[in-house]
């Protein structure tokens, strides 16, 4: 395995009565020419009596730790992409998706070293992408 992620999320302008559930993963998927794969990575998902259990405004966490593959990459007919992705599920019937992009890259280790290993670059320290839902930061442990 790779390093340790730990993303924080939390939920914005909405009353707790109108969540059904809220969804974490960390996932990678495909892009390009072709058939599109995807692969959930980690997951976690809290339902509406678990969101009761806590303020919902206030930062939660979802760590995992990394593989070693597949790693990013940006090629012509092909790309992998790795992200953040939360789903908000509202009482409206509306879901809230919002993803924060990173990438998975190869180290190699030094000298002594027990090898080559998998880190992140690119996290977004704060992502906004919705006023109800938002990736707050990223980072390696």
């Amino acid at each position: 395995m790779g390093q340790s992620l730990t993303a924080r999320w939390r939920i914005g302008a909405l009353a707790a009565e109108q969540i059904e559930g809220v969804e974490a993963s960390v996932l990678w998927y495909t892009e390009g020419k072709g058939g599109e794969d995807l692969h959930v990575h980690a997951f976690r998902r809290w339902s509406d009596a678990d969101l009761r259990q806590f303020d919902i405004t206030q930062p939660r966490r979802l760590r995992c730790d990394l593989p070693l593959s597949p790693l990013s990459y940006e090629g012509t007919l092909l790309r992998i992409r790795w992200c953040v992705r939360l789903r908000l599920f509202r009482s409206c019937g509306r879901d809230t998706v919002v993803q924060a992009p990173f990438q998975l890259v190869h180290q190699l280790g030094h000298i002594g070293d027990s090898g080559s290993r998998s880190v992140i670059t690119h996290l977004p320290q704060r992502d906004s992408l919705r006023d109800d839902l938002t990736v707050l930061t990223g980072r390696l442990s």
